[in-house]
């Protein structure tokens, strides 16, 4: 999609306030049409892909070496899951979940666990914003850019860990394989948000409804947005849904 183009949601409690409660897990597939510039490489701007960000809260980045999740806002500090090979030409599932004790990290059928002590994120009045990533930063710092050059499908937001650590015990971290969901995300009552961005005939034939249930309707806001399947052959994602 262009630079700038993105989907958001009005803001409601169910993404800040209600969402820190209990822990929560954001998923969705994802898809590179080129490889990321990595943050190792100093000599030029890194990419960086904001998947989803809520100004003054928190924000979901996938970056080449991994991903982050941060706090945004005064005083905000960040968790990151590094070590991964992003996938290229190819659609890979992503998640990450916190809950009090653990952060955890998913790129298809890894996980990468650690524990943190991850701060309460602001509650404010902004959109949830899928996409569309922030504005670089200021002059002098680490210079990164909005990478633009990926797909966004199937995106799950749940107010519970969906991949729970059953002990900590003393580890500061951990890994793990999971198995990676072969089908539509499905609502349950956990599910805060479910977008499938498919066409939906018996509602309109909207693409940007909110499948779970509460109302979490998305807005599109610029001038084109291509959300089509392109391919799809990963093996978990190929018997998806085919517009």
């Amino acid at each position: 999609m262009p630079p700038r183009d993105h989907v958001f949601v009005n803001d409601h409690d169910n993404f800040d306030v209600n969402l820190q409660r209990n822990g929560f897990t954001v998923e969705m597939w994802a898809y590179l049409k080129r490889p990321m510039k990595s943050p190792l490489v100093r000599v030029e701007p890194f990419d960086r892909w904001t998947l989803i960000h809520k100004a003054g809260s928190y924000e979901f980045v996938l970056r080449a070496t991994g991903i982050v999740f941060r706090q945004v806002g005064e005083g905000g500090t960040s968790q990151r899951g590094d070590g991964f090979d992003i996938p290229v030409n190819q659609w890979f599932y992503v998640a990450f979940m916190i809950s009090e004790q653990y952060t955890q990290v998913v790129i298809d059928d890894r996980l990468k666990g650690e524990i943190n002590d991850f701060p309460a994120f602001g509650n404010t009045d902004f959109p949830l914003r899928i996409g569309g990533g922030p504005e670089p930063p200021i002059e002098g710092e680490l210079r990164w850019n909005s990478f633009v050059d990926g797909f966004i499908d199937e995106i799950r937001i749940s107010k519970i860990v969906r991949y729970p650590k059953e002990k900590i015990e003393n580890q500061w971290g951990w890994s793990d394989i999971i198995v990676v969901p072969e089908g539509p995300l499905e609502a349950d009552k956990h599910t805060v948000a479910l977008w499938h961005f498919n066409f939906d005939h018996r509602r309109g034939g909207s693409r940007f409804r909110d499948a779970s249930g509460n109302g979490h309707h998305l807005t599109y806001h610029g001038d084109y947005l291509d959300v089509r399947p392109h391919g799809r052959l990963a093996t978990t994602w190929g018997n998806l849904k085919m517009e």
